[in-house]
């Protein structure tokens, strides 16, 4: 006995694999139509607005909560400058400069140009100097140019820039 081989299924079972289905299987032009059609109805109804936030009210919970903290902190004392407390001010930012220039100058003056190293790990580094006050940095720049016009002066050979080197071996 021969076993008897199963019979396919027939077209009509899949109908979107081909087969006649009546109403369900449509061909592709009418559903894409049919998707136009209700993307365009979608479309011309208007999106439903969003129901605004709702406002959120937080009454009680400090006083529950915290009984004897502020809710903020306390204003500071606003304290009313006179013409003259401002005047004050300014002449005494004004005689700190001189006197920071005069310092300056002074200690330009003494200062001694120190010898070359032999090597370039003996170098000092050179310190940075902070500045919060504009009239102390224009003293200080002052007196630097005042230090370096003095050691331009005193420093000068005069006539020899220009001069030919000489061989004293040569006689």
């Amino acid at each position: 006995p021969a076993k008897a081989k199963a019979a396919p299924p027939a077209a009509a079972e899949f109908p979107t694999l081909g087969g006649s289905g009546g109403a369900a299987s449509s061909s592709w032009a009418t559903q894409a139509r049919d998707r136009e059609r209700s993307a365009a109805e979608a479309a011309a109804r208007p999106a439903p607005l969003p129901a605004p936030p709702r406002k959120k009210t937080f009454e009680g919970i400090a006083e529950d909560y915290f009984p004897g903290l502020p809710s903020a902190a306390p204003a500071a004392p606003r304290q009313a400058t006179s013409a003259a407390a401002r005047a004050g001010a300014a002449a005494g930012a004004v005689a700190k400069a001189k006197a920071g220039y005069a310092k300056a100058a002074a200690a330009s003056s003494q200062q001694r140009a120190a010898p070359p190293p032999d090597s370039w790990e003996e170098e000092e580094e050179e310190e940075l100097v902070v500045i919060h006050n504009p009239l102390d940095a224009v003293a200080m720049s002052e007196a630097a140019n005042a230090a370096r016009k003095n050691t331009k002066a005193t420093s000068k050979q005069g006539g020899r820039k220009g001069a030919v080197a000489v061989n004293s071996w040569a006689k």
